[in-house]
């Protein structure tokens, strides 16, 4: 799976991926591990879950506090990101549907151990460490991602949308305010090719494509949903 070795794996961790709960996830010790598990489930059943949607999986790591460490004055996005991951209790992965890619991690963490707030963060891993050219900020792409897991609220079955923040934050950025601390594409869906609902940071961009507003658009389909 590309950049999976950019994602440190930590011993005693549970998998879940689509909702689905395996019995092979507790004694999995990696994510490409409970993969291989989740395929033969569905190969036994004649499921085909190699195509058509991304994958969501989510990682619990029992032994992370969940809570944002000091983070030193002139510390990157990037840096960033290797900072928190050990204390990450619970983070959710968009991969590609054939396995071949991990695209974004997000997660939230509370500020401190009276968990009364938090933050929010969220890592694309084609603009951290692939070679994707960026998009342009205010013009429609396509996108290919679609998900099952109904709470990434921007994944639901819009084939455009419209890049906002390309990306949000730089990854050899600093701020030391750190608000909004996505290294990500934030944009808005489009519906009916007149209407942008704001959908966040989720959208990975090894999901974006090209749009060719005389070939590609088609306002019927945009009022479906998968």
């Amino acid at each position: 799976m590309k950049f999976l070795d950019k994602l440190p794996q930590y011993p005693g961790c549970i998998y879940v991926i689509d909702e689905l709960w395996l019995p092979e996830a507790v004694s999995s010790v990696s994510v490409e591990d409970v993969v291989e598990h989740y395929i033969r489930f569905n190969q036994q059943r004649d499921y085909d879950v190699l195509t058509g949607q991304y994958h969501y999986i989510t990682i619990l790591n029992r032994n992370a506090d969940g809570i944002i460490p000091e983070i030193p004055k002139g510390t990157t996005y990037r840096e960033l990101k290797a900072l928190l991951d050990s204390h990450v209790s619970r983070k959710n992965l968009i991969v590609k549907p054939d396995f071949s890619e991990l695209c974004t991690e997000f997660y939230d963490l509370d500020n401190n151990a009276n968990r009364q707030s938090g933050q929010s963060f969220c890592f694309d891993y084609g603009i951290l460490y692939g070679d994707y050219q960026l998009p342009e900020e205010y013009k429609i792409y396509k996108t290919d991602c679609r998900t099952k897991e109904q709470e990434i609220d921007n994944l639901l079955g819009y084939d455009l949308v419209l890049i906002e923040n390309s990306p949000r934050n730089h990854p050899d950025a600093a701020d030391d305010y750190m608000g909004d601390p996505y290294v990500a594409l934030m944009g808005s869906s489009v519906i009916g090719g007149r209407y942008y609902e704001f959908c966040g940071p989720y959208l990975p961009i090894a999901s974006l494509s090209e749009f060719d507003p005389e070939k590609d658009f088609d306002i019927e389909k945009m009022w479906e949903e998968d």
